[in-house]
């Protein structure tokens, strides 16, 4: 799972070259439209034409060998238009192809960010901070709605783990009612967390939960060995789940008839 996760990083770093590349090009066929003819611009675009066309033949090796559908078929899209900047070098026709590819590129982000996303993680004894990052990385995607639930909550999950959310998200905290004594400054900070998030702030309390989940945007769900402020001080995982709308229905119908506490 590391070897791939680290070989789909590499690519995703190979195609932000090409995305430079390519605002590079743009950036001189600007100029060379408004200073036709200009000896200089139009060496600089030959320059970075060569550039492109070697860059292109790299990743279409790679992508020959990429299993990822999502991935060869967004680059497919543009495919095309660079290998017509490459061969016909012409300057006013580049200009439109070079728009297309940036009108289309959002598709190989998706893809790329799709397949960079980790599905499993295993933690030995200890590893506290690739835990923590993990963590973080899930609370990073949530842009509309963040449904957390742990039966072991405190002030690390507000000061910490919570910290940089994105202030319109809407984010509930389902816990366990039988450890509110261990909650620490949790309420007290709970209340201060609550005025600043716009997207809104709940938490509730039942006696009905005992795992661990993190659900995200209405459709992508993890569920953890330990609660996210002790996550690896002992061996742990963290699964994305294939289908989370199951577990997440569950757990929005003891949501619903859960006592309130923030």
């Amino acid at each position: 799972m590391e070897i791939l996760f680290k070989k789909m990083t590499v690519l995703k770093e190979d195609f932000e070259s090409l995305f430079n590349l390519i605002k590079e090009t743009k950036e001189i066929l600007s100029k060379l439209n408004r200073y036709k003819g200009n000896a200089t611009y139009k060496k600089a675009f030959l320059g970075k034409v060569a550039q492109l066309n070697r860059l292109n033949k790299f990743l279409l090796a790679k992508i020959a060998k990429e299993s990822n559908p999502a991935i060869k078929k967004a680059f497919k899209k543009i495919e095309g238009n660079i290998e017509t900047i490459t061969e016909y070098k012409n300057p006013e026709s580049s200009l439109e192809k070079v728009s297309y590819i940036e009108e289309h590129w959002p598709d190989i982000e998706i893809a790329l960010e799709e397949s960079t996303e980790f599905t499993e993680r295993v933690y030995d004894k200890g590893s506290r901070f690739d835990f923590h990052l993990d963590i973080k990385e899930i609370i990073k995607k949530a842009k509309k709605n963040i449904l957390i639930i742990d039966p072991f909550i405190d002030e690390h999950l507000l000061e910490i783990t919570l910290k940089d959310i994105d202030k319109g998200v809407d984010v509930r905290i389902l816990t366990n009612s039988r450890n509110a004594d261990k909650r620490g400054k949790f309420t007290k900070l709970a209340n201060m967390f609550k005025t600043q998030q716009k997207g809104g702030f709940e938490t509730r309390e039942t006696e009905e939960i005992h795992d661990r989940g993190i659900f995200i945007n209405d459709k992508d769900g993890w569920v953890m060995g330990q609660s996210i402020k002790d996550g690896a001080k002992k061996p742990t995982y963290l699964i994305k789940l294939q289908e989370p709308k199951k577990l997440k229905g569950i757990y929005e119908q003891t949501w619903n008839i859960s006592k309130r506490v923030i």
